[in-house]
């Protein structure tokens, strides 16, 4: 805490009184505040979490929707390609395996 000149007086005295009323007053009510915004925060923080929970399931669904349709059009092009006689792409999709092949 910073040294003050004061005046010894009483009227300073009472000056100084009513100026350390008003900041402790001052300080309850932030600290108040800060209470208020940490319970809000926290409420926050947890809605956040249960939606990304809420994402990462679906997500993880929607990978295998995926996943799905990409081996489904695969294995189309690469019936197409042998019915066509396109042997060389018929040749590398069925080559490129686990992404392409069957």
């Amino acid at each position: 805490m910073a040294v003050m000149n004061v005046n010894p007086t009483r009227m300073e005295l009472f000056r100084l009184k009513r100026q350390l009323d008003v900041a402790k007053r001052g300080h309850k009510l932030l600290k108040g505040k800060q209470d208020a915004m940490v319970k809000e925060f926290m409420v926050l923080v947890r809605n956040n979490y249960s939606l990304r929970k809420e994402v990462e399931t679906k997500l993880s669904e929607i990978m295998k929707y995926y996943d799905q349709a990409k081996i489904k059009i695969s294995k189309a092009a690469l019936d197409v390609a042998e019915r066509t006689g396109h042997t060389e792409v018929a040749d590398i999709l069925r080559d490129a395996g686990g992404e392409y092949g069957r």
